[in-house]
């Protein structure tokens, strides 16, 4: 069965949805309880389909099912108040339990009535608690053995497997891959990936969490819950990649069980109940307009600015040369008098509560300029006009013949600095030109 913790007293839960307007704005949670029900959990979701509970207000609990708009409860015939754990296309699993007090999986479709009683070979209790497509997991217990098992529906045969060298669940399929939970040397729960077929697998650990817990998966992506050591409970989302944290606004608690395309559910503690949720679109963030490189003046101002896209509220934080800028929040970022300190790479890391994506980095270039313009004469008789000046950077060189208002500057050529900041420029003896005289500017 699913596991959640109770902190006593009458349990309220209400199933929460999420809706989309765009795929930039995440909308308002709008709460959807099964009328008269005093809790509704979630589960698990397959298309627009969320599978839960409910129980009623004698305390019995009742599966259900939300599409969207309409809740149906069902029942499994000749099971009494049997746990769905997980849904795919018109078939679910859970578990019941008889009166013995004995565990056993089931299948059922939807409108079909019972597909199977799931146990496996020689255990005393079998739990069935994710299924995708042909495919069943769960977990059983045999004598001090706590394992899962892989099923392959109709009629398949049963895999075992422990991951860990402790107790193993099995919670989640897609695919060939499986994930779970398994209990570590030191007691504390670690989530994990599975693949039976080619037995390659992975620990499954937040940074910052004492405890992992994976439910379900679509994919790539992997949702389940983390545990803190001063007692927080989060949901997390993980593409592969990156752990991204999923926390309710103002709930103390949350936890995420099952995905499905861009579609998380779980639920949350508010404070005085649980409320379920339904996340529909991740929209992790995208750079539209990436910054661009700039060469300005010493002393000068710049600004460098980024365009994102994503579920909002989207966050900014710029860095130069690798390191956090304090402060700079923004979607722009504007530097005051500009000075060689400040010459290097900016970019900008943008994210949101499904994850972060960082630009490519722009180039600061601080244009000097020149400096020590001067002419020399060469053991040829040839002048040279020289200058120090920003290392690449392009100057142009002018000439006019007299200095008399309006005065009449020319091009004569457009040259870059070498490395080290050095120009020079050979001039050409004219003997039409007695007399001229020499600028130069940065381009």
């Amino acid at each position: 069965m699913k596991k959640m913790i109770q902190l006593g007293g009458m349990v309220c839960v209400a199933l929460v949805l999420l809706l989309v307007s765009t795929l930039n704005v995440l909308g308002q949670y709008t709460t959807l309880t099964v009328p008269g029900a005093e809790g509704t959990y979630a589960y698990s979701i397959s298309g627009t389909n969320v599978l839960g509970s409910y129980t009623d207000t004698n305390g019995n609990s009742h599966c259900v099912i939300f599409n969207g708009s309409t809740y149906t409860a069902f029942t499994v015939p000749g099971l009494s108040e049997p746990e769905p754990s997980g849904i795919s296309g018109s078939e679910v699993v859970g578990t019941y339990y008889n009166t013995s007090g004995q565990a056993y999986g089931f299948l059922y479709t939807i409108g079909g009535g019972i597909g199977g009683i799931l146990s496996v070979p020689g255990a005393q209790s079998t739990e069935a608690l994710g299924i995708s497509g042909t495919n069943i997991v769960g977990v059983f217990v045999s004598g001090f053995t706590v394992a899962a098992f892989l099923y392959t529906i109709p009629g398949g045969n049963y895999t075992m497997f422990s991951y860990g060298a402790y107790k193993t669940w099995a919670y989640g399929v897609s695919g060939t891959n499986i994930v779970g939970t398994y209990l570590d040397s030191s007691g504390h729960y670690q989530g994990f990936i599975y693949n039976p077929t080619w037995g390659t697998g992975g620990t499954l650990s937040v940074p910052e969490a004492e405890q992992t817990e994976a439910f379900g998966i679509d994919g790539t992506n992997i949702v389940g819950t983390y545990y803190t050591a001063n007692g927080n409970v989060y949901g997390f989302l993980h593409n592969g990649s990156t752990y991204t944290t999923l926390s309710v606004p103002g709930a103390e608690r949350t936890y995420a069980y099952g995905i499905c395309g861009t579609n998380i559910v779980g639920y949350y503690f508010n404070g005085s109940n649980y409320d379920g949720f339904m996340v529909s679109t991740i929209v992790l963030p995208i750079v539209t307009n990436q910054p661009q490189s700039q060469a300005a003046l010493l002393h000068s101002n710049v600004t460098f600015s980024v365009a994102a896209s994503g579920g909002q509220p989207l966050m900014y934080q710029w860095y130069f040369n690798n390191t956090n800028m304090i402060g700079k929040t923004n979607s722009t970022l504007t530097i005051q008098n500009i000075n060689t300190n400040d010459m290097g790479n900016y970019f900008v890391v943008v994210s949101n509560v499904f994850g972060s994506v960082t630009s490519t980095g722009a180039t600061l270039t601080i244009i000097i300029p020149p400096q020590s313009f001067n002419i020399q004469k060469t053991n040829a008789n040839q002048l040279v006009l020289q200058l120090i000046g920003t290392a690449n950077y392009p100057y142009i060189l002018q000439m006019a013949t007299n200095l008399t208002p309006p005065i009449n500057w020319q091009a004569v050529i457009t040259n870059p600095a070498d490395a080290n900041g050095n120009w020079s420029f050979a001039v050409t003896n004219s003997p039409n030109i007695p007399c001229r005289f020499y600028r130069a500017a940065g381009q």
